[in-house]
């Protein structure tokens, strides 16, 4: 749109789709591509084109959205940089009984065989597609801290 200089988009969000305009900027530069998720700062605005009235979005700031994992780590380090969280954050937070029975069953059937390497990410996601249900980050890596400061584990 307009030579290249503008980026026209169509988001969703909860099966609604609206028209967006990005002005001075073009695909390249935004870093994103078809389907995904990205955080979007917009204001509305009438758009009157062709003696036709709608409503645009008009964007000021756009970005790749976090993924799960990445907004997990950010809450888990939040925690344990003593910065306040919310009641419900430190709920999600709070492993379940199950969560550490199913991170110690894995531990201690793999570490038999030496030392597990990987990152805390890829820990949580074998522990859920060993034990079944979704993997987890934050509350992985409570569990680990558990684990660590009871002298059962020694992750880094």
């Amino acid at each position: 749109m307009g030579g290249g200089r503008h980026l026209k988009l169509k988001v969703s969000r909860e099966e609604k789709t609206f028209e967006t305009i990005f002005f001075s900027t073009n695909a390249a530069a935004c870093g994103l591509k078809v389907g995904d998720r990205a955080d979007v700062a917009f204001y509305p605005q009438f758009n009157e084109f062709r003696g036709t009235r709608t409503v645009q979005l008009q964007v000021v700031d756009l970005r790749p959205a976090r993924t799960r994992a990445q907004c997990e780590k950010a809450l888990y380090d939040k925690m344990n940089a003593g910065e306040d969280i919310t009641p419900k954050e430190a709920a999600a937070l709070l492993p379940s009984r199950t969560e550490f029975a199913n991170l110690w069953r894995y531990l201690r059937v793999h570490a038999s065989a030496g030392p597990i390497e990987g990152t805390g990410c890829r820990l949580a996601k074998c522990v859920a597609r060993e034990c079944g249900g979704r993997p987890v980050l934050m509350r992985t890596l409570v569990c680990l801290d558990v684990l660590n400061e009871r002298g059962l584990s020694c992750w880094k």
